[in-house]
């Protein structure tokens, strides 16, 4: 047998005897979670807090995908390091939103919270064009669940081209705790090696590993439920990736030599391919964890007994009872519906002697039975209270209220909670972020320029293209300078340079951000990647974060405007100084660019010399000039003036006119009112004048109505005279305003 095949078979049988325990635990909580009963014991009842708890906390661990959060490490003004940022972020939002990752994120985390271990894979996928294939045809990646190669396939004939890689991408792999493993370590620190199982076909191995090692090597993994003759048989390969030696070693226990040996395949920094796993309870000595269940599973198993037994006592809660046989008629009280009706009993005086119906019937003692009951509500109420204290799940966290308890109480509990709870949100948002930084690592060492240019969408030129826009530039300068000597030559018909390509002459090329995703030392030194809290945000808080931001930046260019205006050589270093404030705002990142733009234009304005002020007149030609120029604005300015009264007097006698018309239609409208309302009250005054003698009494009344009226019409039309009067007057006003001279 091959050492090396040995050595790793021997590790991993190591790891298996040590963790046996663990994942037998591990089986059984889950088991409890999903509450999985035998048939015979269908009838238990439990109390199932387990996955009350684990539901409480999923989502206070992962409500939402992380962003993730790619700047330079000191924020100072570094261009490449500025775009270079921005594209690598704007990939691993890419690599975020093409593929499940908040899928694979909740099922580690609930490895965390159930076998107390949550596990994910980072791969790097490249996907080859087939040359023999008309159409350039996807071909699949290699292997199911398996690192891929990375460098291109090396050609086993002369005449034979390597692959072409049509694109990449980040695959995110959920790791079941049963099929992932490491060497014996104390701390996570001193671990050497990592490795997971994958289950492939025939089929698969095959094309992993080749024909002869997919032909002879035994398939020897099933499904636990499938017949001992399923055709679906698979392979168990193990992906071992050893620290120590910076090798990913392929091996399958039932094969006698190394399936394939690579050296380190992703150039990481921390070499594994998965992050610090998500762990439990671990103490400093061993890297197996202690699921929490454990921890309360005493206190658990409590809450299932006191369940069972109230279930049973509340059956016992019913009316029951024994009575005497020779009393006719008192089994039928209990059994028939009777209502308002009574029951014959044979030899009442007996039966009346023996103490009637109390001393024929004896019932069951419900209220003793009763009281048992809430005793065993109690106790079990202070079970889960002692289950809460040792778990950390407080009322708080659960959403209950006590409305007896103080303030202080309330305040108390929450501290509690959110201590216990943001350690183990820390640590989740801890393993996003790794997670992330070595989808970031893979990207930067690996991916191909083209296909980040891609993903981004970030507009950069080459150095080439840089070089063909300066080219043009200065040939067209040339043309229009032999065009300006040359007065009888028109200047060349050029195509104009686009101004979005101009705009970008002055931002780094897809060289220079290359050149710094490809160097390790300088990127981890230069750029810093974090992500975004994974817990719900509130929509609130960040506005409020934005509106500071707002406020901030405001007040600072206001005071930054005094300032220059005081002391103008200031303007470099209070620009500087804006930016500085900008770029410590997160929520401004997406403006620095904007501002960066505008306060490099502000200091180059500020090194440009200040226009010659005008020159005096220093000859008498220059002086009459100056006369003759403004004899003729006077003389202009005379033209309009009359022009304008002219008009005015105009627009006087047009508006008088209109009055004059206004009111002549006003008078005319009036008057046919008060003739309609005087042909009114003389109809009125004719139909009462024939009305019978007993209404002499209305008919005076009307007649003083009649009166009113007449007197009531009168008065308008007076109304009306006086005001066509002030009408006249008002426009022999305004014609006489008009006819004034302007200026007076």
């Amino acid at each position: 047998m091959n050492p090396l095949k040995e050595y790793w078979a021997d590790e991993i049988a190591q790891y298996e005897k040590d963790s046996r325990k663990w994942i037998d635990r591990s089986k059984k909580i889950v088991k409890l979670y999903k509450d999985e009963r035998k048939d015979d014991n269908a009838t238990q009842v439990r109390y199932n807090i387990l996955w009350s708890n684990i539901q409480t906390l999923k989502p206070a661990l992962y409500a939402k995908d992380p962003t993730p959060e790619v700047e330079r490490r000191f924020k100072d003004k570094d261009p490449v390091g500025r775009v270079a940022s921005d594209a690598l972020e704007r990939s691993l939002s890419f690599s975020i939103a093409n593929h499940q990752f908040g899928d694979v994120m909740r099922e580690g985390i609930m490895d965390r919270l159930l076998p107390g271990r949550g596990v994910v894979w980072c791969r790097y996928v490249p996907h080859f064009k087939d040359k023999k294939i008309v159409g350039n045809e996807e071909i699949q990646d290699e292997g199911a669940q398996l690192t891929d190669d990375i460098e291109e396939e090396e050609a086993t004939e002369s005449s034979q081209e390597p692959d072409e890689v049509e694109y990449e991408e980040i695959a995110y792999d959920y790791v079941f705790y049963e099929d992932f493993g490491y060497s014996k370590a104390r701390t996570w620190e001193e671990t050497r090696a990592v490795w997971r199982k994958a289950y492939l076909t025939r089929k698969e191995v095959k094309e992993r590993f080749g024909d002869k090692i997919g032909n002879e090597i035994p398939l020897d993994h099933k499904a636990e439920d499938a017949p001992d003759d399923t055709p679906r048989k698979k392979a168990t390969i193990y992906e071992i990736w050893d620290k120590e030696t910076e090798q990913v070693i392929w091996i399958s226990k039932n094969y006698p030599e190394p399936l394939d040996v690579r050296d380190d395949p992703l150039e990481l920094d921390c070499f594994f391919p998965c992050p610090k796993p998500m762990f439990a309870t671990i103490t400093n000595d061993s890297n197996i964890p202690v699921p929490d269940y454990a921890l309360y599973q005493d206190q658990a198993r409590d809450l299932d007994t006191l369940s069972q037994r109230i279930a049973m006592i509340t059956k016992a809660i019913k009316v029951a009872g024994v009575y005497d046989s020779s009393a006719s008629g008192i089994g039928r009280l209990l059994n028939e519906g009777v209502e308002n009706s009574l029951i014959p009993v044979d030899n009442w005086a007996m039966f009346a002697e023996k103490g009637g119906i109390q001393g024929a019937i004896s019932m069951l003692p419900v209220a003793e039975i009763a009281q048992v009951l809430h005793t065993l509500y109690d106790i079990r109420e202070k079970v889960k209270q002692d289950l809460y204290e040792i778990s950390g799940m407080s009322d708080i966290i659960r959403g209950a209220s006590d409305p007896n308890e103080t303030a202080t109480a309330q305040q108390i509990k929450s501290n509690y909670a959110s201590v216990r709870l943001n350690d183990m949100q820390r640590d989740v948002q801890r393993f996003a972020r790794d997670l992330l930084r070595i989808a970031a690592q893979i990207i930067a060492n690996h991916f191909q320029i083209e296909t980040i240019k891609q993903i981004s969408g970030i507009k950069l030129l080459t150095n080439q293209e840089k070089q063909m826009i300066q080219q043009q530039q200065m040939v067209m300068q040339q043309a229009q300078q032999q065009a300006q000597q040359n007065s009888n030559m028109l200047p060349p018909q050029m195509p104009q340079i686009p101004q979005d390509q101009l705009d970008l002459m002055n931002e780094p090329s897809w060289e220079d951000v290359e050149e710094l995703l490809r160097d390790n030392c300088a990127r981890s030194f230069r750029i810093d990647i974090e992500t975004d809290s994974t817990i719900s945000q509130d929509a609130q808080l960040e506005q409020n974060q934005r509106l500071e931001f707002v406020n901030t930046i405001s007040q600072a260019l206001q005071q930054a405007a005094a300032i220059v205006q005081q002391a103008p050589p200031l303007i470099a270093p209070v620009a500087e100084s804006i930016m500085f404030l900008v770029r410590s705002f997160k929520v401004g990142r997406p403006t620095e660019s904007a501002f960066q733009e505008s306060m490099d234009k502000m200091v180059e304005l500020s090194k440009q010399p200040p226009p010659a002020p005008p020159k005096e007149p220093d000859s008498q030609v220059q002086v009459e000039q100056m006369k003759q120029q403004g004899q003729q604005q006077l003389e202009g300015l005379k033209a309009q003036n009359k022009m304008q009264s002219d008009q005015a007097t105009i627009n006087a006698q047009a508006a008088l006119e209109n009055l004059k018309h206004s009111n002549k239609i006003q008078l005319e409208q009036m008057q046919m009112k008060h003739d309609a309302e005087i042909e009114t009250l003389k109809m009125q005054h004719s139909n009462m004048m024939q009305a019978s003698s007993e209404a002499n009494a209305h008919h005076t009344q009307e007649q003083q109505l009649f009166n009113e009226n007449a007197r009531h019409a009168a008065t308008l039309a007076n109304q009306a005279a006086l005001q066509e009067r002030q009408y006249e007057a008002d426009a022999l006003q305004a014609a006489a305003q008009a006819d004034r001279p302007m200026g007076e």
